[in-house]
């Protein structure tokens, strides 16, 4: 299964250019989109010529517990 899934990714880049598939792939792992569908949607959308935003962390809360709590 795995296997025609990276097929797939990679035949893209016969209709997208390998420049923009590797880019794409790249924002796919960072968002956690890893499938073919994800990373067609970004070739499709034109989301890997822009940089993944990041979002900041939540502002510091008092009914937020940190790591330290767990501990």
């Amino acid at each position: 299964m795995g296997y025609r899934s990276c097929l797939g990714i990679i035949q893209l880049a016969d209709q997208y250019s390998p420049a923009r598939v590797e880019p794409a792939a790249e924002r796919a792992l960072v968002t956690g989109a890893c499938r073919y569908q994800s990373v067609k949607s970004i070739l499709k959308n034109s989301l890997d010529i822009a940089p993944p935003t990041i979002p900041p962390p939540p502002p510091p809360h008092d009914n937020i517990r940190g790591a330290e709590y767990f501990e």
